[in-house]
């Protein structure tokens, strides 16, 4: 038997039993509304549930006719059992943004709505307003030519804004000026690529080690971070004469090649990867808010690239995509970046308390990636483009990373990393340490037992959710 048949048999047993069942007639006008008001997704949580329910005998059964209607059935487990299900607050979320999400999902699943056109806003601050405005033209923008993505990101941003807001937002923030670490090791190394081969230098970088490592036996002063800038400079040499893959590098070979230069970077530091199409922890928890709002998001987070990771915290993530994707592509990654590091940032203030810290992240593209910030500006958050890296590839490629940008920009990077994290840790300890105080005095005296925390959708963090097939 087919396994249309068999959810086609499942269906005729569970209606059969709705009908012969009279203390369920709540639970079929239930559903009935659910399907009416097209919540198709909440109906069929209901009415699978209640046909395990059935399925499992009279005791689970005479459990649903206690329910009030509105309540959801609880699911059970493979023995019948009822499944416990953390409980997750409803969030408040506020208007116009429900609504907005509303018409989001609606259109994600290809059924026709209607785009709000009357909707209060003058609660918003003035920024907000215009991001709303920003999302309506969107939607509306995407009903009427739903075979494409609209890739409208950043593009009419001068329609909604004026240009010196968007100005002072670009300039809100820049990183501390890097030292330059790398000039005393790359510039001799660049003088002796003239006219030689990057074995040459591989040859050398492996003798100035050597060089180094005695003066440090010594006591005599060597240049800042030497190990981490020649171990980089040796792997990339390395790359250059014996890549190690044929033909287009995969998305996985440039995984493994970026993630093994960055952690030469973080040597000696608390900060540690995780990759390999891995789950975001952040994601998770924005999504499970989402799914309580909204209940078509699933509990289930986004699978990331790659996520720094320092004292069991999410630092930011990474996106890689190979050198060959499409521009399209690479701007639907930049979005999705975005929104994973908001997810990430928000996780962050809820561990830790205090000023939401701005994130670095990178997107790659093949051997070639761009470093972004992503900051608080008013009310509103901010990504910012800050400078490219690359990786070489062949001898002129070498020649231009031995000018020292890519590293400089990476060190930039690493050093936020590792400045984050301390500072995270320690809020986060001091958090914890009153905390602790308040619950031991609480013993002594707390006369009523305190309500419990509702956590909210926090900035308006929004995952796409998940195109049904």
């Amino acid at each position: 038997m087919g396994a249309w048949q068999n959810e086609k048999k499942e269906r005729e047993l569970f209606w059969r039993d709705m009908k012969n069942t009279e203390s369920l007639e709540g639970y079929v006008e239930e559903i009935t509304e659910l399907v009416v008001k097209d919540k198709i997704a909440v109906a069929t949580k209901h009415t699978a549930n209640v046909a395990a329910h059935l399925r499992a005998g009279s005791k689970t059964s005479s459990r649903i006719a206690t329910l009030k209607k509105g309540d959801i059935c609880p699911p059970l487990t493979k023995k019948g059992k009822v499944k416990s299900t953390p409980k997750v607050a409803v969030p408040q979320l506020p208007e116009p943004w429900k609504a907005l999400m509303e018409v989001a999902l609606a259109l994600n699943h290809d059924r026709d709505v209607d785009i709000p056109e009357d909707c209060d806003i003058s609660h918003l601050s003035p920024n907000r307003q215009q991001l709303y405005r920003l999302a309506l033209d969107s939607l509306r923008t995407f009903k009427h030519d739903k075979q494409r993505i609209i890739a409208k990101k950043d593009a009419s941003l001068h329609d909604y804004f004026e240009d010196d807001f968007l100005t002072n937002a670009a300039d809100a923030y820049h990183l501390p000026t890097p030292k330059n670490r790398t000039a005393t090791i790359l510039d001799p190394l660049l003088k002796l690529l003239a006219g030689r081969t990057p074995r040459f230098i591989l040859e050398e970088v492996r003798v100035l080690k050597g060089r180094y490592q005695e003066k440090q036996r010594k006591g005599e002063a060597v240049p800042e971070r030497w190990e981490a800038i020649l171990d980089v400079v040796e792997h990339v040499c390395q790359l250059v004469l014996r890549p190690s893959f044929e033909g287009n590098a995969s998305e996985a070979d440039v995984v493994a090649e970026w993630k093994a230069v960055i952690n030469m970077l973080l040597r000696d530091s608390s900060i540690y990867m995780r990759s390999g199409e891995c789950v975001s922890k952040s994601s998770k928890d924005i999504k499970a808010l989402l799914d309580a709002e909204y209940d078509d998001f699933g509990s289930f987070g986004r699978k990331v690239d790659l996520t720094m990771h320092a004292h069991g915290l999410e630092l930011a993530n990474l996106e890689f995509k190979v050198g060959e994707a499409k521009d399209l592509d690479i701007k639907i990654q930049n979005r999705k970046n975005i929104r994973l590091n908001r997810a990430i940032m928000e996780a962050q203030h809820e561990a830790c308390g205090g000023i939401k810290s701005p994130i670095l992240f990178f997107d790659f593209q093949g051997w070639h990636g761009s470093l972004f910030a992503l900051y608080a500006y008013e009310d509103i958050f901010v990504s910012k483009y800050l400078g490219p890296v690359a990786l070489p590839r062949s001898r002129n490629g070498l020649k231009i990373f031995l000018q020292g940008e890519t590293l400089q920009t990476l060190f930039m990077f690493t050093d936020h990393l590792v400045a984050m994290a301390e500072a995270l840790q320690e809020s986060r300890e001091e958090r914890e340490d009153l905390a602790s105080k308040k619950r031991h005095m609480a013993i002594f005296t707390r006369q009523v037992t305190p309500p419990s925390k509702e956590r909210r959708v926090s900035g308006n963090v929004f995952l796409t959710p998940t195109k049904r097939k």
